[in-house]
């Protein structure tokens, strides 16, 4: 006996702003990356943006593999921006 229920999938949609993309908030990055956040991170050092865009990790304790995660994919959006003093 069907009552009229259906079961609907509720899409919530969130944005993160990471700020200084270091040993602790890069891991934490790519975390919400598989979360499907939309990530704005922002760093000082501007070879780190670079290598982070390239998909490259500077880091130890992350892989090249889970920084290329964090590539511009599928349409979700990261922006990753260098910070000035």
């Amino acid at each position: 006996m069907s009552y009229g229920i259906q079961k609907t999938k509720l899409i919530m949609k969130y944005s993160a702003a990471v700020i200084g993309l270091g040993n602790v908030r890069l891991p934490l990055t790519t975390l919400l990356k598989k979360k499907k956040v939309k990530i704005f991170g922002f760093d000082l050092n501007k070879q780190a943006i670079k290598k982070i865009k390239s998909g490259k990790s500077y880091i130890s304790d992350l892989s090249n593999k889970e920084v290329s995660l964090l590539k511009n994919e599928n349409g979700q959006e990261i922006i990753f921006i260098p910070s000035s003093r």
